[in-house]
């Protein structure tokens, strides 16, 4: 699945790619990107487990947790990918198998994350709580990233490993 936007119509590095297939760690992969990993919106990850579009603070916590990402990446050891919940940011690739049972939704998924997950994200969020905020171009109340539930009804229906390679595929 690709996003043909500015962020991936840049110069191609094939090679990560070519590595990712022939490894069997993962059952949806994305990659990094340069500068910096830019896709939070998509992105699920320990203690953030939830859209930070749905937490008091978001345009703060979007860089907190860009930064937050970055630095997960940054310390991987070689050949290392750094597990998560859901990761899109432009490109990702999937094992087919682990998808079947798995869909597209654009709506608030609450239904699909533990309620310690949504706890996790709210404490490290220093929100009191899931709001719904009417963005113009997102309406908070009915509105998530739809990668977010594509990747947890994979965890949740065939335990897919959901990884972020540090490696960068668009320059």
């Amino acid at each position: 699945m690709m996003d043909m936007d500015d962020v991936n119509t840049k110069k191609l590095n094939i090679e990560p790619l070519k590595k990712a297939i022939l490894r069997e760690d993962w059952d949806g992969l994305s990659f990094n990107t340069n500068p910096h990993y830019y896709d939070i919106w998509a992105l699920s990850i320990w203690p953030y487990c939830f859209s930070y579009n749905h937490f008091y603070y978001n345009f703060q916590y979007h860089k907190i947790i860009r930064a937050y990402v970055m630095q997960k990446l940054l310390s991987l050891k070689p050949g290392e990918l750094l597990p998560c919940i859901s990761s899109f940011n432009g490109l990702s690739i999937y094992k087919t198998d682990k998808f079947l049972n798995s869909y597209y939704d654009g709506r608030v998924r609450k239904d699909l994350f533990t309620k310690k997950m949504l706890q996790s994200h709210s404490i490290a969020q220093k929100s009191r709580g899931i709001v719904y905020r009417d963005y113009g171009h997102i309406k908070g109340r009915f509105e998530d990233c739809e990668h977010r539930s594509f990747h947890q009804m994979a965890r949740i229906n065939s335990k897919a490993k959901i990884m972020i390679s540090p490696e960068i595929l668009f320059y």
